[in-house]
């Protein structure tokens, strides 16, 4: 019996402007993790695409941070918070088991079930994908609670 399924094709990773982790460490991680051929087309898809999206239309009152990655061999990652973007990206340059990362990556196709058993398909755009020694992890960024908002006048520095 001839094997009919589709051939994955990756998509091409543009070193040069994502930097990051070598096609060959990035196919180490997915076999340490057991990905799937699918699960691994898709990883690469979103990595590819990653940083491509023009940051700051969606992000209201975030600060747009550019930070050089030690970890990505000194690429520029462009971080639309000054608040829980940048302290995640710093805890990912910081942790031992994050070999790499991503920012601004794109979730195409995403699916929800809805009522009457319909479908609603959507995009998203995830604050990270992260290489860690074992695996991936797809982060979205949120703080626990909105920043404090000081009651002061302008120009006076609270006590």
């Amino acid at each position: 019996m001839a094997n009919t399924a589709p051939k994955l094709e990756l998509p091409a990773v543009d070193q040069d402007r994502l930097g990051g982790l070598s096609e060959a460490r990035r196919k180490q991680i997915y076999a340490n993790g057991g990905y799937t051929k699918h699960q691994i087309a898709l990883y690469e898809t979103m990595i590819a695409a990653s940083g491509q999206r023009d940051v700051g239309k969606g992000a209201l009152n975030n600060l747009v941070t550019r930070f050089v990655s030690l970890k990505n061999n000194g690429a520029v990652r462009v971080l639309e918070s000054h608040t829980c973007e940048r302290m995640f990206a710093y805890l990912c340059e910081l942790d031992p088991t994050v070999e790499g990362y991503y920012v601004q990556v794109p979730c195409r196709g995403i699916v929800r079930m809805l009522a009457g058993d319909r479908k609603h398909v959507s995009h998203a755009t995830l604050d990270f994908l992260v290489l860690r020694t074992n695996g991936v992890e797809l982060v979205e960024c949120k703080p626990d609670r909105p920043p404090v908002e000081l009651d002061v006048a302008p120009g006076v520095w609270p006590n």
